[in-house]
């Protein structure tokens, strides 16, 4: 397929129908100033096409997440707390300061040792939680 946006769309569609982890996409080699335009032209021009297709890629997993994706999102968060502020224990002040309430999608864990108190607190900790439309799920284990 032509090596422009129509051409790698359709290429991306392609590999899907094929199964992605079947397929790997040939592209133009990142040195070449002046990439062909198909495979048709790559041979004309007598480009090194053994090496273009050692070059070749499988399609990403829409579903894996990389590191470098969330680094800007992660460096958000901490420039700007107060924008990714979550719902609030009004039990705790001290500590929702610190975390800047819980938020959709995170998970927290408790440990300590028997008898510390984690029960209570996360007993005040779901009452002050449900009473702001939040739902709270915690099991203890001892």
């Amino acid at each position: 397929m032509d090596n422009d946006t129509p051409g790698i769309e359709g290429a991306e569609k392609f590999a899907n129908k094929l199964g992605a982890r079947r397929t790997f996409i040939v592209r133009a080699l990142p040195e070449d100033l002046d990439p062909p335009k198909d495979a048709n032209d790559a041979l004309l021009r007598n480009l090194n096409l053994e090496r273009m297709i050692q070059n070749a890629q499988r399609l990403p997993d829409t579903r894996v997440i990389r590191f470098s994706d969330l680094r800007p999102l992660v460096f958000d968060e901490l420039r700007n707390r107060d924008k990714h502020e979550g719902v609030s224990a009004k039990s705790f002040p001290g500590l929702m300061a610190l975390l800047k309430g819980f938020r959709k999608g995170e998970m927290t864990v408790l440990t300590g040792p028997t008898g510390a108190g984690k029960t209570t607190f996360l007993s005040q900790l779901s009452l002050d939680l449900a009473r702001g439309g939040m739902n709270t799920l915690w099991g203890s284990f001892e």
